[in-house]
């Protein structure tokens, strides 16, 4: 595969190769290649910028409307690429952020009236984020706020549980 991809981007003129052997090539990045090289690397950067943009204007406004009803601390469960946002957003809006907490940190905190728990996990679609939205947090709902590699898939529900053991567990892959 690597060799068909080479022959392709020697075709393009991107780069050059020279065949050492029967079972070897040596290749060099020509200036055009460097030039097609800088142009993706410059879209693909300007791209993920405004992502994390989108992502950080919709968290942000997420933990501003829990600062409104009261809510004082927010509980991520699980894996999550956009975790330094959370507690960002948290830290701005004067909430306590909380990171996957033990089981007693757990239990405690599903005690709060004021605590609620973002839950998310791993999958394997993606989805553009300007089609995502925040999750409702008056009742169980889904969100989509994550990377272009794995998109995340997140719930967010209030404190207190029914039963204490009913506490949520983090995500497993």
């Amino acid at each position: 595969m690597t060799n068909v991809l080479l022959k392709r981007f020697a075709e393009r003129g991107w780069v050059k190769l020279k065949r050492l052997s029967s079972r070897s090539l040596r290749y060099i990045l020509t200036p055009d290649g460097m030039e097609e090289t800088m142009l993706r690397s410059l879209a693909y950067f300007s791209r993920a910028a405004k992502s994390a943009s989108l992502y950080r204007a919709k968290i942000d406004a997420f933990v501003r409307s829990l600062t409104g009803r009261g809510i004082t601390t927010l509980v991520l469960e699980g894996p999550a690429e956009l975790d330094f946002l959370f507690e960002y957003a948290c830290e701005r809006h004067g909430l306590e952020f909380v990171k996957n907490p033990r089981s007693r940190r757990r239990e405690a905190l599903a005690a709060q009236a004021s605590a609620i728990f973002v839950l998310s996990r791993l999958t394997e679609s993606c989805a553009d984020p300007s089609d995502s939205s925040l999750p409702n947090t008056t009742s169980t709902s889904q969100a989509r706020p994550p990377q272009p590699a794995t998109l995340q898939h997140t719930q967010a529900f209030t404190a207190p549980f029914a039963q204490p053991a009913t506490l949520p567990q983090p995500a497993t892959l």
